[in-house]
Protein backbone atom coordinates (compact mmCIF):
# COMPACT_ATOMS: atom_id res chain seq x y z
CA UNK A 1 0.00 0.00 0.00
CA UNK A 2 2.63 2.29 1.16
CA UNK A 3 4.50 1.60 -2.29
CA UNK A 4 1.31 2.38 -4.34
CA UNK A 5 0.59 5.52 -2.22
CA UNK A 6 4.12 7.35 -2.91
CA UNK A 7 4.09 6.12 -7.19
CA UNK A 8 1.09 7.93 -7.51
CA UNK A 9 2.47 11.03 -5.17
CA UNK A 10 5.51 11.33 -6.91
CA UNK A 11 4.55 12.28 -10.07
CA UNK A 12 2.03 14.88 -8.41
CA UNK A 13 4.75 16.69 -6.21
CA UNK A 14 6.74 17.21 -9.64
CA UNK A 15 3.81 18.51 -11.67
CA UNK A 16 3.52 21.41 -8.55
CA UNK A 17 6.53 22.61 -10.30
CA UNK A 18 4.56 24.23 -13.21
CA UNK A 19 2.05 26.35 -10.35
CA UNK A 20 5.44 27.56 -9.26
CA UNK A 21 9.21 26.31 -9.83
CA UNK A 22 9.83 26.88 -6.09
CA UNK A 23 7.97 23.85 -5.34
CA UNK A 24 9.80 22.25 -7.71
CA UNK A 25 12.84 22.58 -6.23
CA UNK A 26 11.79 21.53 -3.15
CA UNK A 27 10.16 18.35 -4.62
CA UNK A 28 13.50 18.06 -5.62
CA UNK A 29 15.17 19.06 -2.80
CA UNK A 30 12.89 16.11 -0.93
CA UNK A 31 13.23 13.26 -3.18
CA UNK A 32 17.01 14.09 -3.06
CA UNK A 33 17.27 13.68 0.40
CA UNK A 34 14.69 11.48 1.81
CA UNK A 35 15.39 9.01 -1.19
CA UNK A 36 12.36 6.89 -2.37
CA UNK A 37 14.02 3.68 -1.36
CA UNK A 38 14.19 5.32 2.53
CA UNK A 39 10.31 5.32 2.30
CA UNK A 40 9.76 2.04 0.61
CA UNK A 41 12.48 0.29 3.06
CA UNK A 42 14.64 -0.59 0.45
CA UNK A 43 11.96 -1.29 -2.39
CA UNK A 44 13.21 0.07 -5.92
CA UNK A 45 10.55 -0.32 -7.43
CA UNK A 46 9.31 3.05 -8.09
CA UNK A 47 11.17 4.81 -11.30
CA UNK A 48 12.05 7.42 -12.75
CA UNK A 49 11.30 9.75 -9.60
CA UNK A 50 14.47 11.88 -10.39
CA UNK A 51 13.66 11.99 -14.02
CA UNK A 52 10.37 13.00 -13.77
CA UNK A 53 11.14 15.72 -10.91
CA UNK A 54 13.95 17.66 -12.88
CA UNK A 55 12.49 17.53 -15.96
CA UNK A 56 8.88 19.18 -14.54
CA UNK A 57 11.20 21.59 -12.86
CA UNK A 58 13.25 22.58 -15.68
CA UNK A 59 10.50 22.87 -18.08
CA UNK A 60 8.50 24.93 -15.29
CA UNK A 61 11.56 27.39 -15.29
CA UNK A 62 11.26 27.60 -19.29
CA UNK A 63 7.57 28.35 -19.02
CA UNK A 64 7.65 30.72 -15.87
CA UNK A 65 10.60 32.74 -17.12
CA UNK A 66 12.96 32.07 -14.50
CA UNK A 67 16.52 33.87 -15.28
CA UNK A 68 17.70 30.37 -16.73
CA UNK A 69 19.84 32.59 -19.29
CA UNK A 70 21.11 34.89 -16.90
CA UNK A 71 22.70 31.55 -14.59
CA UNK A 72 24.38 30.61 -17.03
CA UNK A 73 26.27 33.68 -17.73
CA UNK A 74 27.96 33.36 -13.78
CA UNK A 75 31.21 32.55 -14.11
CA UNK A 76 30.29 29.67 -11.61
CA UNK A 77 27.77 27.47 -14.02
CA UNK A 78 30.39 28.23 -16.66
CA UNK A 79 32.99 26.08 -14.55
CA UNK A 80 30.69 23.42 -13.59
CA UNK A 81 29.20 22.64 -17.75
CA UNK A 82 33.24 22.85 -18.18
CA UNK A 83 33.64 20.74 -15.18
CA UNK A 84 30.96 17.86 -16.63
CA UNK A 85 31.77 18.57 -20.26
CA UNK A 86 35.14 17.36 -19.69
CA UNK A 87 34.62 14.44 -17.85
CA UNK A 88 32.61 13.10 -20.42
CA UNK A 89 34.80 13.81 -23.35
CA UNK A 90 37.43 12.09 -21.22
CA UNK A 91 35.34 8.54 -20.85
CA UNK A 92 33.71 8.76 -24.18
CA UNK A 93 37.42 8.42 -25.95
CA UNK A 94 38.50 6.33 -23.01
CA UNK A 95 39.76 2.91 -24.20
CA UNK A 96 39.12 1.39 -21.33
CA UNK A 97 35.17 2.84 -21.50
CA UNK A 98 32.69 0.03 -22.44
CA UNK A 99 29.55 1.52 -24.21
CA UNK A 100 26.35 0.15 -22.81
CA UNK A 101 27.76 -1.26 -20.33
CA UNK A 102 24.36 -1.74 -17.48
CA UNK A 103 25.63 -0.12 -14.25
CA UNK A 104 28.66 1.27 -16.14
CA UNK A 105 30.34 4.26 -16.79
CA UNK A 106 27.60 6.62 -18.14
CA UNK A 107 25.01 5.26 -15.93
CA UNK A 108 26.77 6.91 -13.05
CA UNK A 109 28.28 10.16 -14.81
CA UNK A 110 24.87 10.79 -15.99
CA UNK A 111 23.84 11.90 -12.73
CA UNK A 112 26.51 14.81 -13.22
CA UNK A 113 24.18 16.98 -15.90
CA UNK A 114 21.47 16.32 -13.23
CA UNK A 115 23.15 17.85 -10.57
CA UNK A 116 24.10 20.49 -12.69
CA UNK A 117 20.78 21.22 -13.55
CA UNK A 118 19.13 21.14 -10.35
CA UNK A 119 21.75 23.93 -9.39
CA UNK A 120 21.04 25.95 -12.26
CA UNK A 121 17.59 25.89 -11.71
CA UNK A 122 17.86 26.47 -7.55
CA UNK A 123 20.07 29.56 -8.78
CA UNK A 124 17.94 31.17 -11.20
CA UNK A 125 14.32 30.31 -8.70
CA UNK A 126 17.08 31.97 -5.84
CA UNK A 127 17.67 35.07 -7.46
CA UNK A 128 13.81 36.06 -7.18
CA UNK A 129 12.83 34.71 -3.72
CA UNK A 130 11.97 36.91 -0.58
CA UNK A 131 14.20 37.01 2.06
CA UNK A 132 11.55 35.25 3.97
CA UNK A 133 11.04 32.86 1.44
CA UNK A 134 15.19 31.92 1.38
CA UNK A 135 14.74 31.76 5.07
CA UNK A 136 12.01 28.86 4.79
CA UNK A 137 14.27 26.83 1.94
CA UNK A 138 17.30 26.87 4.01
CA UNK A 139 14.99 25.21 7.05
CA UNK A 140 13.07 23.03 4.87
CA UNK A 141 16.45 21.56 3.87
CA UNK A 142 18.49 21.14 7.12
CA UNK A 143 14.65 19.82 8.14
CA UNK A 144 14.80 16.91 5.56
CA UNK A 145 19.19 16.45 6.74
CA UNK A 146 18.04 16.47 10.11
CA UNK A 147 15.26 13.82 9.51
CA UNK A 148 17.19 11.35 7.99
CA UNK A 149 19.73 11.78 10.71
CA UNK A 150 16.99 10.83 13.16
CA UNK A 151 16.12 7.68 10.87
CA UNK A 152 19.95 6.92 11.24
CA UNK A 153 20.16 7.44 14.72
CA UNK A 154 17.34 5.23 14.96
CA UNK A 155 19.23 2.44 12.04
CA UNK A 156 22.03 2.60 14.49
CA UNK A 157 20.17 1.22 17.72
CA UNK A 158 18.24 -1.41 15.01
CA UNK A 159 21.70 -3.05 14.25
CA UNK A 160 23.10 -0.81 11.47
CA UNK A 161 25.78 -0.15 13.48
CA UNK A 162 27.41 2.38 10.83
CA UNK A 163 24.42 3.69 9.02
CA UNK A 164 25.75 2.07 5.96
CA UNK A 165 23.20 2.94 2.95
CA UNK A 166 21.37 6.52 4.29
CA UNK A 167 20.86 8.49 1.48
CA UNK A 168 22.03 5.58 -0.92
CA UNK A 169 25.63 6.29 0.33
CA UNK A 170 28.16 4.12 1.88
CA UNK A 171 29.24 5.60 5.38
CA UNK A 172 32.14 7.94 4.66
CA UNK A 173 29.96 9.86 2.19
CA UNK A 174 27.25 9.51 4.91
CA UNK A 175 29.60 11.12 7.64
CA UNK A 176 30.62 13.83 4.72
CA UNK A 177 26.97 15.16 4.33
CA UNK A 178 26.81 15.68 8.11
CA UNK A 179 29.83 17.22 8.32
CA UNK A 180 28.84 19.57 5.42
CA UNK A 181 25.40 20.65 7.26
CA UNK A 182 26.56 20.43 11.01
CA UNK A 183 27.61 24.26 10.68
CA UNK A 184 24.33 25.13 9.34
CA UNK A 185 23.08 24.67 13.03
CA UNK A 186 24.45 28.13 14.32
CA UNK A 187 22.88 30.03 11.64
CA UNK A 188 19.72 28.91 14.08
CA UNK A 189 21.35 28.95 17.92
CA UNK A 190 22.32 32.56 16.85
CA UNK A 191 18.49 33.81 16.11
CA UNK A 192 16.94 35.33 18.78
CA UNK A 193 13.75 33.41 18.23
CA UNK A 194 13.20 30.50 21.57
CA UNK A 195 12.30 27.86 18.35
CA UNK A 196 14.99 28.88 16.58
CA UNK A 197 17.57 28.40 19.28
CA UNK A 198 16.13 24.92 19.95
CA UNK A 199 16.09 24.00 16.29
CA UNK A 200 19.90 24.77 16.21
CA UNK A 201 20.40 22.30 19.19
CA UNK A 202 18.63 19.85 17.72
CA UNK A 203 20.22 20.35 14.39
CA UNK A 204 24.11 20.12 15.91
CA UNK A 205 22.89 17.13 18.13
CA UNK A 206 21.71 15.03 15.76
CA UNK A 207 24.44 16.08 13.18
CA UNK A 208 27.34 15.55 15.76
CA UNK A 209 25.74 11.90 16.87
CA UNK A 210 25.79 10.72 12.89
CA UNK A 211 29.62 11.80 12.04
CA UNK A 212 30.15 9.69 15.14
CA UNK A 213 28.16 6.73 14.71
CA UNK A 214 29.13 6.32 11.50
CA UNK A 215 32.66 5.52 13.01
CA UNK A 216 34.29 7.46 10.20
CA UNK A 217 37.54 8.50 10.93
CA UNK A 218 37.56 10.81 8.23
CA UNK A 219 34.53 12.06 9.02
CA UNK A 220 35.84 13.24 12.63
CA UNK A 221 38.51 15.28 11.10
CA UNK A 222 36.14 16.80 9.04
CA UNK A 223 34.54 17.89 12.24
CA UNK A 224 37.65 18.85 13.50
CA UNK A 225 38.30 21.20 10.46
CA UNK A 226 34.94 22.40 11.12
CA UNK A 227 35.36 23.26 14.89
CA UNK A 228 38.76 25.47 13.75
CA UNK A 229 35.92 27.03 10.75
CA UNK A 230 34.13 28.06 13.38
CA UNK A 231 36.38 29.45 15.49
CA UNK A 232 38.22 31.33 12.95
CA UNK A 233 35.01 33.72 12.08
CA UNK A 234 33.57 33.39 15.38
CA UNK A 235 33.57 36.92 17.41
CA UNK A 236 33.70 35.69 20.65
CA UNK A 237 36.46 33.03 20.86
CA UNK A 238 36.49 32.77 24.74
CA UNK A 239 32.90 31.62 24.78
CA UNK A 240 33.51 29.42 21.72
CA UNK A 241 36.08 27.56 23.44
CA UNK A 242 33.84 27.08 26.35
CA UNK A 243 31.34 25.85 24.13
CA UNK A 244 33.48 23.34 22.28
CA UNK A 245 34.78 22.40 25.41
CA UNK A 246 31.37 21.01 26.18
CA UNK A 247 30.83 19.39 22.75
CA UNK A 248 33.40 17.78 22.87
CA UNK A 249 32.56 15.97 26.32
CA UNK A 250 29.35 15.37 24.39
CA UNK A 251 31.13 14.01 21.32
CA UNK A 252 33.22 11.39 23.43
CA UNK A 253 30.40 10.27 25.57
CA UNK A 254 28.68 9.06 22.82
CA UNK A 255 31.68 7.84 20.99
CA UNK A 256 31.38 3.95 20.67
CA UNK A 257 34.11 1.88 21.92
CA UNK A 258 35.00 0.45 18.32
CA UNK A 259 35.57 3.51 16.74
CA UNK A 260 38.41 4.47 19.68
CA UNK A 261 39.58 0.54 18.51
CA UNK A 262 39.64 1.97 15.08
CA UNK A 263 42.10 4.58 15.83
CA UNK A 264 44.27 2.23 17.88
CA UNK A 265 44.66 -0.18 15.00
CA UNK A 266 44.94 2.71 12.47
CA UNK A 267 47.62 1.71 9.61
CA UNK A 268 50.74 3.88 9.61
CA UNK A 269 53.09 1.15 8.34
CA UNK A 270 53.97 0.90 4.57
CA UNK A 271 51.97 -1.56 2.79
CA UNK A 272 54.16 -4.01 1.93
CA UNK A 273 54.60 -4.69 5.66
CA UNK A 274 54.15 -8.48 6.65
CA UNK A 275 51.50 -7.61 9.28
CA UNK A 276 48.68 -5.16 8.30
CA UNK A 277 46.87 -4.17 11.26
CA UNK A 278 44.46 -1.84 9.66
CA UNK A 279 43.37 -3.20 5.72
CA UNK A 280 40.96 0.20 5.68
CA UNK A 281 43.53 2.24 5.76
CA UNK A 282 46.23 0.12 4.36
CA UNK A 283 44.10 -0.31 1.00
CA UNK A 284 43.90 3.12 0.73
CA UNK A 285 47.55 3.77 0.87
CA UNK A 286 47.84 0.75 -1.76
CA UNK A 287 45.18 3.19 -4.26
CA UNK A 288 46.87 6.35 -3.80
CA UNK A 289 50.46 4.58 -4.78
CA UNK A 290 48.60 3.42 -7.52
CA UNK A 291 47.07 6.57 -8.78
CA UNK A 292 50.32 8.31 -8.48
CA UNK A 293 51.75 5.71 -11.41
CA UNK A 294 48.41 5.53 -13.01
CA UNK A 295 48.55 9.67 -13.30
CA UNK A 296 51.67 10.50 -15.45
CA UNK A 297 50.21 8.06 -17.62
CA UNK A 298 47.55 9.38 -18.61
CA UNK A 299 47.67 13.43 -17.36
CA UNK A 300 45.52 15.04 -19.35
CA UNK A 301 42.28 12.68 -20.20
CA UNK A 302 42.99 10.49 -17.12
CA UNK A 303 40.96 6.84 -18.45
CA UNK A 304 37.93 7.64 -18.20
CA UNK A 305 34.84 8.18 -15.59
CA UNK A 306 34.52 4.41 -13.37
CA UNK A 307 37.52 3.07 -15.25
CA UNK A 308 39.89 3.35 -12.75
CA UNK A 309 39.28 -0.61 -11.46
CA UNK A 310 39.45 -1.40 -15.11
CA UNK A 311 42.65 0.24 -15.47
CA UNK A 312 44.72 -0.24 -12.77
CA UNK A 313 45.00 -4.33 -13.56
CA UNK A 314 47.94 -3.39 -15.69
CA UNK A 315 49.50 -2.11 -12.70
CA UNK A 316 48.91 -4.92 -10.39
CA UNK A 317 51.17 -7.30 -11.46
CA UNK A 318 54.42 -4.93 -9.84
CA UNK A 319 52.51 -5.41 -6.55
CA UNK A 320 52.04 -8.95 -7.01
CA UNK A 321 54.11 -11.00 -3.98
CA UNK A 322 55.11 -7.75 -2.46
CA UNK A 323 52.21 -7.21 -0.33
CA UNK A 324 49.54 -9.08 1.74
CA UNK A 325 47.40 -11.39 -1.08
CA UNK A 326 44.05 -10.21 1.41
CA UNK A 327 45.07 -6.72 0.50
CA UNK A 328 46.02 -7.27 -3.16
CA UNK A 329 42.81 -9.72 -3.86
CA UNK A 330 40.56 -6.91 -2.50
CA UNK A 331 42.35 -4.02 -4.33
CA UNK A 332 42.81 -5.55 -7.69
CA UNK A 333 40.40 -9.04 -7.56
CA UNK A 334 40.73 -12.39 -7.44
CA UNK A 335 38.56 -15.02 -8.81
CA UNK A 336 34.64 -14.34 -8.67
CA UNK A 337 35.96 -11.06 -6.83
CA UNK A 338 35.61 -7.45 -8.36
CA UNK A 339 38.51 -5.07 -7.13
CA UNK A 340 37.62 -1.64 -5.84
CA UNK A 341 36.01 0.79 -8.49
CA UNK A 342 37.67 3.91 -7.07
CA UNK A 343 41.05 5.63 -5.40
CA UNK A 344 38.97 5.89 -2.23
CA UNK A 345 40.31 10.07 -2.46
CA UNK A 346 38.15 12.53 -4.67
CA UNK A 347 40.92 14.04 -6.17
CA UNK A 348 43.36 11.69 -6.80
CA UNK A 349 40.09 9.60 -8.59
CA UNK A 350 39.36 13.01 -10.48
CA UNK A 351 42.84 13.10 -12.02
CA UNK A 352 43.27 9.48 -12.15
CA UNK A 353 38.92 9.67 -14.35
CA UNK A 354 39.53 12.78 -15.86
CA UNK A 355 42.81 14.03 -15.83
CA UNK A 356 44.03 17.96 -15.59
CA UNK A 357 40.88 18.09 -18.50
CA UNK A 358 38.45 17.61 -15.37
CA UNK A 359 40.53 18.35 -12.53
CA UNK A 360 41.09 22.47 -13.11
CA UNK A 361 37.52 23.23 -13.52
CA UNK A 362 36.62 21.22 -10.29
CA UNK A 363 39.06 22.90 -8.29
CA UNK A 364 38.05 26.17 -9.46
CA UNK A 365 34.30 25.65 -9.20
CA UNK A 366 35.11 25.14 -5.27
CA UNK A 367 37.48 28.18 -4.94
CA UNK A 368 35.15 30.51 -6.44
CA UNK A 369 32.23 31.06 -3.63
CA UNK A 370 35.24 29.88 -0.81
CA UNK A 371 37.71 32.71 -1.91
CA UNK A 372 34.87 35.66 -2.83
CA UNK A 373 33.31 34.57 0.04
CA UNK A 374 35.56 35.26 2.50
CA UNK A 375 37.04 38.57 1.03
CA UNK A 376 33.44 39.63 1.83
CA UNK A 377 34.66 39.58 5.22
CA UNK A 378 37.04 42.42 4.31
CA UNK A 379 34.35 44.12 3.21
CA UNK A 380 32.85 43.89 6.22
CA UNK A 381 35.36 43.59 9.07
CA UNK A 382 32.89 44.45 12.05
CA UNK A 383 29.27 44.33 11.45
CA UNK A 384 28.78 41.64 9.26
CA UNK A 385 25.22 41.12 7.13
CA UNK A 386 23.56 37.89 8.67
CA UNK A 387 23.74 36.81 4.48
CA UNK A 388 27.24 37.09 5.26
CA UNK A 389 27.05 35.19 8.44
CA UNK A 390 25.60 32.33 6.46
CA UNK A 391 28.20 32.14 4.01
CA UNK A 392 30.95 31.64 6.20
CA UNK A 393 28.81 28.71 7.72
CA UNK A 394 28.34 26.67 4.34
CA UNK A 395 32.14 27.69 3.62
CA UNK A 396 33.07 26.21 6.58
CA UNK A 397 30.85 23.44 6.23
CA UNK A 398 32.83 22.64 2.97
CA UNK A 399 36.04 23.00 4.32
CA UNK A 400 35.18 19.91 6.16
CA UNK A 401 33.51 18.12 3.39
CA UNK A 402 36.51 19.00 1.74
CA UNK A 403 38.81 16.95 4.04
CA UNK A 404 36.27 14.22 4.25
CA UNK A 405 36.85 13.89 0.54
CA UNK A 406 40.37 13.19 0.88
CA UNK A 407 39.56 9.75 2.11
CA UNK A 408 36.54 8.57 -0.06
CA UNK A 409 35.58 9.74 -3.62
CA UNK A 410 32.68 12.04 -3.18
CA UNK A 411 32.18 13.52 -6.75
CA UNK A 412 28.54 12.45 -7.02
CA UNK A 413 27.41 14.22 -3.78
CA UNK A 414 24.87 16.65 -5.06
CA UNK A 415 24.40 18.49 -1.99
CA UNK A 416 28.05 19.28 -2.26
CA UNK A 417 27.13 21.38 -5.14
CA UNK A 418 23.80 22.54 -3.66
CA UNK A 419 25.73 24.18 -0.95
CA UNK A 420 28.29 25.98 -2.87
CA UNK A 421 25.59 26.95 -5.45
CA UNK A 422 23.56 28.64 -2.32
CA UNK A 423 27.24 29.81 -1.09
CA UNK A 424 27.96 32.00 -4.64
CA UNK A 425 24.32 33.21 -4.63
CA UNK A 426 24.94 34.48 -1.59
CA UNK A 427 28.40 36.10 -2.44
CA UNK A 428 27.09 37.62 -5.27
CA UNK A 429 24.23 39.23 -3.60
CA UNK A 430 26.84 40.43 -1.17
CA UNK A 431 28.97 42.13 -4.00
CA UNK A 432 25.70 43.00 -5.61
CA UNK A 433 25.32 44.71 -1.95
CA UNK A 434 28.53 46.28 -1.80
CA UNK A 435 28.99 48.00 -5.20
CA UNK A 436 26.20 50.26 -4.48
CA UNK A 437 25.84 52.90 -2.23
CA UNK A 438 24.32 52.57 1.49
CA UNK A 439 21.67 54.81 0.53
CA UNK A 440 20.68 53.21 -2.24
CA UNK A 441 20.97 49.15 -1.37
CA UNK A 442 18.03 47.24 -1.68
CA UNK A 443 17.95 43.94 0.07
CA UNK A 444 20.13 42.02 -0.59
CA UNK A 445 17.61 39.17 -1.40
CA UNK A 446 14.03 39.21 -3.12
CA UNK A 447 15.66 40.95 -6.45
CA UNK A 448 14.50 40.29 -9.77
CA UNK A 449 18.12 41.05 -11.65
CA UNK A 450 21.72 40.31 -11.97
CA UNK A 451 24.67 42.58 -12.22
CA UNK A 452 27.10 41.52 -14.76
CA UNK A 453 30.11 39.22 -12.90
CA UNK A 454 32.97 41.79 -11.35
CA UNK A 455 33.80 42.10 -7.95
CA UNK A 456 33.98 44.70 -5.46
CA UNK A 457 36.38 47.62 -5.56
Amino acid sequence: MRVAILTALYPLLALSSFINPYFGVLNYTFVSVVRPEQLTYGVSSISYVFAIAIVCLLLSCLLRGENLVGALKQRFFVLFLAYVAACYLATAIAGHTVFGEERGSFYYLNQLPQICCFCLCLYAVLIRLKPAQFEQYLAILTGLVCFMGLWGIDQHFRGNIQVEKLFGYDRCAVTSVFVLYLPWSVHYIKKPSARSKAFGVLLLAVFATMIVFTESRAGLLGLAVVLLGLFWYSRRKLFFLIWSLFFALFVLAIMPETQMERFQSMQTANVEESEITDYSSASRLLMWKLSLKMIPDHPFLGVGFLNFEKANKEYGAAFKGFIDDRLYVGTFGGPGRPGLSHTHNTYLNLLVEGGILATLPFCLLILLPLRRGHKMNKVWPKDRPPQLEMVNLINVGVWGFLVTAVFDSLMLVDFFYWNLTIAYFLVRELERQAEQPAEAAEPVLGVTAELPEGRPA
